[in-house]
């Protein structure tokens, strides 16, 4: 999305890194496009709701799991993907890789509700 430029980086306090902001052309495109912002606004806000508070390595083990449940093991089997997760990427512990596999299931579950 910065690549479009709808969204920037800006540094409010280096202790905290920065933040991701709406851009000028972002205003842009929602006066632009109400009805379909509005008809994907559930969607929009699940994924702001999800992302929103999650830093890189959180983001990085529940989207490896994602990936994992959808494309590897489908069985269901929590251990086996975690064990898998934990391969794949070594630096993720056993336990962290079975909580991303059970957080992965949770936001798989609430999009399928969201499917359009």
């Amino acid at each position: 999305m910065r690549a479009d430029d709808l969204l920037e980086l800006r540094i409010h306090s280096p202790q905290y890194g920065p933040k991701l902001v709406p851009t000028e052309h972002s205003a842009q495109i929602e006066a632009k496009f109400p009805n379909t912002l509005a008809k994907y606004k559930d969607h929009l806000d699940f994924v702001a709701e999800v992302v929103g508070d999650k830093g890189v390595a959180e983001l990085e083990q529940i989207a490896t799991a994602v990936f994992i449940t959808k494309h590897e093991i489908r069985d269901g089997n929590i251990q086996k993907r975690a064990e898998l997760l934990n391969s794949i990427k070594p630096h993720i512990s056993l336990d962290q890789a079975q909580e991303a596999v059970r957080e992965a299931d949770r936001l798989l579950h609430r999009a399928a509700e969201l499917s359009v």
